[in-house]
């Protein structure tokens, strides 16, 4: 993965807007130099998350994270130097002790950080798709393969175990059983731990892990089921008076989008079925977990349920 060395977006112009209000001279290559030492800690964090998972080349959706949050932190720097022409420091207006307008100056600067903030956010949620160990979306796109793989990977370590109380059950030696145990290819060190009695003297794997283990391999199997099934769901529009309906199948969500702010009544009734605020795409949106949300949404706002 490639950093930010190299790279200059910083010119003598945004040097000498920095140097117009303020009585600590900086240069451009100042300039370039911090957005270099910057960025690099977030390129340097982003690469070595993804090398924990075996990862050595940069992902595109990272690469693009990146991108935006190079852009968001030069558009933040030159948005301070705006705001410190708003609010010269003291040595540079003198004795008229002018002081501008700091009201203005201080929303400058915290809309600034805004879109660097957003940027970061996008940049850690970009790198955790890449986390063979996240929590598996249902609208995500290798929901399937992932659900298909966890079962399979709970359906063989439930034959491990099996096995390995059928062994502990056998009429034969500790010292047999413990090269059997062997032959599963079983740690040694975590073999004595079998031989350990229970409150009621049972040895090897207890019993609720296999009862625990068959619910979650039934829970898993379900979720795939269904996740197969939603993914043969195409998006759909349905308008209403005052708006549209969309079940949008490509990102996942199903979004209320109202011409014009809905009463607090409906605000509240949004909210408590589940649907957020969304400024991105001007809509009330929830994960589309399954076709019941889709219902939820047209009956929010009178229609027909499908």
């Amino acid at each position: 993965m490639s950093d930010a060395r190299g790279l200059g977006p910083f010119t003598a112009e945004d040097a000498a807007n920095a140097n117009r209000f303020s009585h600590v001279t900086t240069t451009a290559e100042k300039l370039n130099q911090d957005y270099t030492d910057t960025l690099n800690v977030y390129y340097a964090d982003a690469q070595a998350q993804l090398q924990r998972w075996g990862i050595t080349s940069v992902p595109d959706n990272v690469a693009v994270a990146l991108t935006h949050l190079s852009n968001a932190y030069v558009a933040a720097i030159r948005e301070q130097h705006r705001a410190a022409g708003i609010t010269p420091s003291t040595p540079i207006v003198g004795a008229s002790h002018y002081r501008g307008d700091p009201q203005r100056a201080d929303s400058l600067r915290s809309k600034a950080l805004e879109p660097f903030e957003s940027a970061k956010k996008s940049l850690e949620q970009a790198v955790r798709e890449h986390d063979p160990h996240r929590p598996i979306g249902t609208g995500e796109a290798d929901a399937a393969e992932r659900l298909q793989t966890k079962i399979a990977q709970l359906e063989q370590r439930r034959d491990l175990y099996k096995a390995i109380n059928q062994i502990m059950r056998k009429k034969v030696s500790d010292a047999q059983k413990r090269t059997l145990l062997q032959g599963l290819g079983l740690d040694e060190t975590k073999i004595p731990s079998l031989f350990q009695p229970d409150y009621m003297g049972r040895v090897g794997i207890p019993a609720y892990e296999l009862t625990n283990m068959g619910a979650e391999i039934r829970r898993l199997k379900e979720r795939l089921a269904h996740t197969v099934n939603m993914a043969h769901v195409t998006s759909s529009s349905h308008p209403f008076d005052g708006g549209v309906v969309e079940d949008n199948a490509e990102d996942n969500r199903v979004r209320i989008i109202f011409d014009s702010k809905p009463d607090g009544e409906t605000i509240t009734q949004l909210k408590q079925h589940g649907f957020k605020w969304a400024p991105s795409v001007g809509a009330w949106q929830r994960q589309r977990s399954g076709t019941h949300v889709l219902r939820i949404a047209l009956d929010l706002v009178g229609l027909q349920p499908v």
